[in-house]
């Protein structure tokens, strides 16, 4: 059993598909708030 070509082969489940779409949803949340704090630095700093 080639487990590797079983794995190309199959289709991702609900489950993965939600776990792809948190960890994105969170990445994008993250790199925002990135974003933020650097426009809104120079204002507090500066």
């Amino acid at each position: 059993m080639d487990v590797l070509a079983q794995i190309r082969h199959s289709r991702m489940t609900r489950f993965q598909v939600m776990a792809i779409a948190i960890a994105l949803t969170l990445i994008l949340i993250d790199g925002f708030d990135v974003a933020v704090m650097a426009y809104a630095a120079p204002s507090l700093y500066g």
